[in-house]
């Protein structure tokens, strides 16, 4: 009997890539004979990981649609540079379908899961024309351009931050949750004092943790470098943790012992966990990690971003009143040191953050996708 095989499509951005990896461990676990191929893009800066990782991947060539969220119509259609990369990015996809046509002929899976994003479109028109099972998913609480030109042929629409979504039909959508690394828990008092001993992080310290994203956010960056010396200086107890982003420029005009700058990090989830507050943007990977963790939330949503999502998944936590936001504007350093203030100030709105984040804890969203994926019958 020939084995049975899933593939996990997406890429672009680590966002994608660690999810797919939580669920292909998880997978493993349930069906260890099922055999996992991960499709990714060619090139791509996140592709790599998978390389590390020691799994079976297989990499395609995929184009991407380069939109604007807020941006003008007439510099849209003045950025010569963009209309010139989509092009090229035409040919990107036509070659990706032919490969995803190669492989789902090859491999013949018994089911295909696409992580939404430019990577799962290819895939995603191949599948369907070939009649191929696949199972769309969905981080932002907007679906993605993908998944709204391939979503209405798939088994299972899954969704993460709200079960109510106006693209899918809704016999089909599940809410599951975002997947993420069974490393992201509830932290504890003596789990968090532990790690501070490894950091060597005094436990009456207050940490703010500022991640933009794996290549970093300068506007966020700088806004963070401009605000720091006022909040260190009103606060002796205070301790700032900045993921800069690789080969991003030194935003700190001198050093400060309670200033740590990381270029990258590896391992998230003890950061998170050593920290008191954390100020990130609004990415619903990053979003679901720190829930997980019941951290404090301060959100800097990208506005432009493809289809404004990130505003989406903010105004979805301020509404249940699981974060705070400070608006990505000309006077975002203004805004940012107004949210810190204020939930250093008010032990009581933080532990209110802390609380009501719990509900988009997704800890258990791998296992119950894995679950899906394996429980549904070959084609």
């Amino acid at each position: 009997m020939k084995k049975q095989t899933i593939f996990l499509v997406g890429g672009g951005s680590g966002g994608h890539i660690t999810p797919l990896l939580a669920i292909g461990k998880e997978v493993s676990q349930i069906s260890p004979d099922i055999e996992i191929i991960f499709v990714t893009e060619r090139g791509g800066n996140f592709a790599n990981i998978l390389d590390t990782e020691a799994v079976q991947s297989k990499k395609i060539f995929a184009g991407k649609l380069r939109r604007y969220h807020g941006v003008s119509f007439w510099r849209q259609l003045l950025d010569i540079k963009t209309h010139f990369l989509n092009i090229r990015d035409v040919l990107f996809l036509i070659f990706g379908i032919v490969e995803s046509f190669v492989l789902i002929i090859r491999y013949r899976p018994k089911v295909i899961f696409l992580k939404g994003g430019f990577v799962s479109l290819p895939v995603g028109i191949c599948a369907r024309l070939l009649g191929a099972s696949y199972v769309t998913h969905d981080s932002d609480a907007r679906a993605s351009l993908t998944n709204k030109v391939v979503g209405k042929k798939a088994i299972y629409n899954l969704v993460s931050l709200s079960e109510k979504s106006p693209t899918y039909d809704p016999k089909k959508t599940m809410q599951v949750g975002v997947p993420i690394s069974d490393e992201f828990a509830p932290v504890d008092q003596n789990t968090k004092s532990s790690l501070r001993g490894e950091f060597g992080i005094d436990n009456d310290m207050t940490v703010i943790l500022v991640v933009g994203g794996s290549i970093g956010a300068d506007r966020l960056n700088k806004a963070v470098a401009e605000i720091a010396p006022k909040l260190l200086e009103n606060s002796k107890k205070l301790m700032i943790i900045h993921q800069t982003g690789k080969n991003q420029q030194n935003y700190y005009k001198s050093a400060h012992d309670r200033i740590r700058l990381v270029e990258f990090i590896d391992n998230m989830s003890q950061y998170g966990a050593v920290s008191d507050v954390i100020v990130s943007r609004a990415g619903a990977t990053a979003i679901s990690e720190f829930a997980t963790q019941r951290k404090a939330l301060i959100l800097v949503p990208n506005p432009n971003l493809t289809g404004g999502h990130q505003l989406e998944n903010a105004k979805l936590l301020v509404d249940a009143r699981a974060c705070l936001v400070a608006e990505d504007s000309s006077n975002l350093a203004d805004n940012l040191s107004h949210a810190v203030e204020k939930v250093l100030r008010d032990d009581n709105l933080k532990k209110e953050l802390e609380t009501n984040i719990a509900q988009f804890d997704s800890s258990s969203s791998a296992k119950k996708i894995a679950q899906i994926l394996v429980d549904i019958d070959s084609v």
